[in-house]
């Protein structure tokens, strides 16, 4: 069966996705993935059925990922030439993984050719952090007499204490917010997750006393 093509089993997988109702930017994401896995099958391997894969060929392109620039799901490639890094390796494997499974699952492999395929081995980045004194100065540039001002200043206060994510922020209503948590939804990956709001370090208590200012009357 081809990999690639109206006819194809990538093709097939993708519809598969749409009908257990995938996000926007997960099937945007897969459907580039998945090219690329296509594509360097073809380039390295000399292989355009689903059939023709087998673990050595996807190590080759997994190689090809970590030593040669590639191309972003948008068509962009990064300004100094650099090359993916390790995480974003892993999430081409796992888009690579769960395709096959998928294949396997339904039946058109005999054997699963990424049992075997491990992730590249990720080495450990201490990421740096705000100090307090940044801190300070982000919330003191917010000017609270005016409503954007006001509105900026519990944006920073619910970034910091809950470690929320903006898009999970544009989709907060006040229903979702309770005494000690809140709950929230990512339109990349529309799953509600719990959210502690406790203060969670002294140098911003003060969002235990923010109130969401009301709206002026009509």
């Amino acid at each position: 069966m081809k990999l690639d093509g109206e006819k194809g089993v990538i093709h097939h997988f993708l519809l598969d996705c749409q009908v257990r109702q995938f996000s926007k930017h997960t099937m945007i994401s897969y459907r580039h993935h998945l090219d690329v896995l296509s594509s360097l099958l073809a380039k390295l391997c000399g292989v355009f059925d689903l059939e023709q894969v087998t673990v050595i060929y996807l190590r080759q392109c997994v190689q090809h990922l970590m030593t040669h620039v590639m191309e972003t799901s948008k068509g962009r490639i990064h300004e100094n030439g650099s090359l993916l890094s390790i995480s974003s390796i892993h999430g081409y494997v796992r888009v690579w993984k769960a395709f096959f499974n998928w294949c396997y699952q339904e039946e058109l492999l005999e054997k699963n050719p990424v049992t075997r395929l491990t992730l590249p081995k990720s080495t450990k980045r201490v990421i740096p952090t705000f100090t307090s004194e940044h801190i300070e100065k982000m919330l003191a540039s917010c000017d609270l007499n005016t409503d954007m001002g006001f509105r900026d200043y519990v944006i920073l206060l619910l970034l910091l204490d809950t470690g929320i994510r903006l898009s999970e922020i544009s989709n907060l209503r006040v229903t979702d917010v309770y005494d000690t948590l809140l709950t929230a939804i990512s339109n990349a990956n529309p799953r509600t997750r719990a959210r502690d709001t406790s203060p969670a370090a002294p140098h911003h208590k003060s969002s235990a006393n923010v109130q969401v200012r009301p709206e002026p009357p009509a």
